[in-house]
Parts: structure tokens; C-alpha cells; sequence
């Protein structure tokens, strides 16, 4: 598990990021929420960017004249420029690095878990505004009977 954590840090770390956003840009163009989804798409649910990963790195890009973008229906919509396109040619190795961390996920067991993990984050964060405190605290103690649940399955002796 250690090693899946890390592995999933080093899309961002190692600045493998901005390549996944070049290569999604070549297929058609897109806004920024619709990059988080296809990249969350392409990790199986088991990595979804946060709008603080995106943006940024859009900013960045931007800024290196590899995308341009174009207003539709009051949203940005990037694509992927000539120099864009040739800067992510000159660092195809970077696409098969992202590609060996996607299948090391996949190979993962707990992949189901994380998963719904990351559909419950998700709902949280969607529903955020309508969370009150008292609701909070209905959530975390669920969250939190749910976890000791887990611990007594995982810590069960045999199969």
C-alpha cells in the first residue's frame, strides 16, 4: 500500500501532471473539470485531481505557449497548441511513466475500496455547502463506525 501511495504522489511530484493534461488535450479540447474526470476515468476512479492540481498546472501551460484557450458557454476551454504538441512528442517517455503508474494501480487489490473511498469524498465535497454541523458530525461518526468495522474484518484470523 505504501508503495501505491507514493507511486500516486509522483504524478504530481515528478511533474508527470502537465503531460497527462497535454496528451487528454491532444484527443479533443476540454475545460478544466472535465480533465479532473477523464483523468480520474484513466486511473479507475483511484486518483481524481483536485481543482488546486489543475488549475495551476492549466496556468503553467498556458504560460509555456503549449495551450491556448477559448471561452464556451462562460467556461475555458483548452487546447493543446503546435508547441504543445511538439514538447509532448520530445518527452514521450513521460507518457509511458504515467502509463507504468496506472498499471501498477491496477494491479492494486484494494482498488474496489479506494474506489468508493473516492466516490464518498467526492459526494462530501459536491454536498459541501449543505453540510451543517450537526450533519458533519453525523458523517464522521458513520465514517468512523465504518472504519472500525473494516478494522475488525481485516484483523479476523483466516481467510
Amino acid at each position: 500500500m505504501h508503495g501505491f501511495l507514493y507511486e500516486r504522489k509522483k504524478v504530481f511530484i515528478r511533474g508527470l501532471m502537465k503531460y497527462l493534461i497535454l496528451d487528454l488535450l491532444t484527443l479533443r479540447p476540454m475545460h478544466g473539470y472535465e480533465l479532473m474526470n477523464e483523468i480520474s476515468k484513466k486511473f479507475s476512479g483511484l486518483y481524481t485531481p483536485s481543482p488546486g492540481v489543475i488549475y495551476p498546472t492549466l496556468s503553467l501551460l498556458e504560460d509555456l505557449g503549449y495551450i491556448s484557450h477559448s471561452k464556451e458557454n462562460g467556461k475555458k476551454v483548452y487546447s493543446v497548441t503546435r508547441e504543445g504538441k511538439k514538447y509532448l512528442l520530445e518527452n514521450r517517455d513521460k507518457m509511458e511513466k504515467i502509463k507504468s503508474i496506472r498499471e501498477k494501480m491496477g494491479d492494486f487489490k484494494g482498488k474496489p475500496f479506494l474506489q468508493e473511498l473516492s466516490r464518498i469524498f467526492r459526494l462530501l465535497m459536491v454536498n459541501r455547502d449543505r453540510i451543517t454541523d450537526e450533519k458533519a458530525h453525523e458523517i464522521r461518526n458513520a465514517l468512523a463506525s465504518a472504519r472500525q468495522r473494516i478494522e475488525e474484518i481485516v484483523s479476523r484470523q483466516g481467510k
